[in-house]
C-alpha cells in the first residue's frame, strides 16, 4: 500500500515538474519566434528615422528613391559618407546629386563636420 502511495506522489510530483516546465518552454519558443522580427526592426527602424535628421535633404527621396529606386537609406558608418542605399547590397549616395534634385541644377553639397553624418547642407 505504501508503495502505491509513494508512486502516486511521484507521479503528481513529476506532473508538477512537467506542467511547470511547459510554460517556460512555450515562452522560450515564443521568444525564439519573435527574436528575428525584433532584430529586423532594430535594423530598419533607426535607419528610417535617421534619414529625416539630415537637415535640408531627404536622403531617402533625393538619394535612394532618385538614384537607386527600390532601396532604402541606411547609416553604415558614423561619418558623412556613412549613408548608403541598401537593396541587395549597399550603394553610395551622390550627395551633390541629391542637392541638385532637391534645389535645382546650381546646388552643391557641403558638410559642417566629417564625423557628423547629419551635418550635410546644400548651397
Amino acid at each position: 500500500m505504501q508503495s502505491l502511495t509513494h508512486d502516486s506522489r511521484l507521479s503528481s510530483h513529476s506532473k508538477r515538474l512537467f506542467t511547470g516546465a511547459r510554460p517556460s518552454i512555450r515562452r522560450l519558443l515564443r521568444f525564439c519566434a519573435v527574436l528575428p522580427i525584433l532584430l529586423t526592426l532594430s535594423v530598419v527602424v533607426p535607419t528610417a528615422t535617421a534619414s529625416a535628421g539630415v537637415r535640408g535633404l531627404d536622403l531617402q527621396a533625393s538619394g535612394c528613391d532618385a538614384q537607386a529606386p527600390g532601396t532604402y537609406i541606411v547609416l553604415r558608418a558614423n561619418n558623412v559618407y556613412g549613408w548608403k542605399c541598401h537593396g541587395f547590397y549597399d550603394l553610395g549616395i551622390d550627395i551633390n546629386q541629391a542637392c541638385r534634385w532637391t534645389y535645382g541644377p546650381g546646388s552643391s553639397a557641403y558638410y559642417l563636420s566629417y564625423s557628423n553624418p547629419y551635418s550635410w547642407r546644400c548651397r
